[in-house]
C-alpha cells in the first residue's frame, strides 16, 4: 500500500506515497529521475512528483490488477499492464488514454500481462504475460510484431 523513496547516500526513508489501498506492484522512475509510477492491485496508476512527493497524476483505467508500469525513454508515454489481460498506453503529460490493445489473448482463457518495457529507441514494448510468451508490440499502432 505504500512506496518508500530511500536516501542512496543515507540509505534513509525520504518519502512515503501512500496513495494506493491496496498492494503496490510495480515501480519506476522516469529516464530524468522527475517522476516516478506505482501501479497497484487497486487497478491504479500514480505517477509521483519526486521532488516533494505530490500526485501528478492518479490513472484508472484497468479493470483488474495493474502489474507493471514503464516510461517510455523520451518520458512522454507511460505503458501498463494488467491482469484484465491489456496493455495501456497514457499520456504522462495528460494522464489521459492514448491507446489500449488485448496483450496475449489464448480462446477461452484470461492472461494476465506481467510486464512490459520500452525498446531503448521507445518504437518498440515488449510485454510477457502468465501465457508464457514475450510479445513485441508497435508503440505507434499497437500491432503485434513478433512472439516467442
Amino acid at each position: 500500500k505504500v512506496v518508500k523513496l530511500w536516501s542512496v547516500k543515507t540509505l534513509e526513508g525520504i518519502e512515503l506515497l501512500d496513495e494506493h489501498r491496496e498492494r503496490v506492484k510495480c515501480v519506476t522512475f522516469s529516464r530524468d529521475s522527475r517522476l516516478l509510477a506505482s501501479c497497484s492491485t487497486d487497478e491504479k496508476i500514480i505517477i509521483w512528483a519526486v521532488e516533494n512527493g505530490e500526485v501528478v497524476h492518479m490513472i484508472k483505467g484497468h479493470n483488474d490488477s495493474v502489474n507493471s508500469v514503464a516510461f517510455s525513454p523520451n518520458g512522454k508515454l507511460l505503458a501498463s499492464g494488467s491482469s484484465d489481460g491489456t496493455i495501456r498506453f497514457w499520456s504522462v503529460k495528460t494522464g489521459e488514454e492514448i491507446l489500449a490493445f488485448e496483450g496475449h489473448s489464448e480462446p477461452e482463457k484470461k492472461v494476465h500481462i506481467k510486464a512490459v518495457a520500452f525498446s531503448p529507441n521507445g518504437k518498440l514494448l515488449a510485454s510477457g504475460g502468465t501465457d508464457g510468451k514475450i510479445r513485441i508490440w508497435s508503440v505507434v499502432s499497437g500491432e503485434e510484431i513478433l512472439s516467442f
